[in-house]
């Protein structure tokens, strides 16, 4: 994560987002996003005596799609 929070405003990526079933199988054409900037990074409050799982949030703005 001290990488992740040095790179926000810098890193570039591909995502790819496929809309999927209830099983988590894929269904139909994914959307992808060339080239989207990491703009945020949000982490959950500490719980040290919680046992749930925790949301990592990652924010990127785009330009375009295909």
């Amino acid at each position: 994560l001290v990488r992740l929070r040095q790179q926000v405003g810098r890193l570039r990526a591909t995502i790819s987002i496929t809309p999927t079933d209830t099983d988590m199988v894929a269904q139909g054409t994914p959307t992808v996003y060339p080239d989207a900037l990491l703009t945020g990074l949000s982490e959950p409050e500490a719980d040290a005596g919680s046992g749930d799982a925790q949301t990592f949030e990652l924010t990127f703005t785009i330009g375009s799609w295909r």
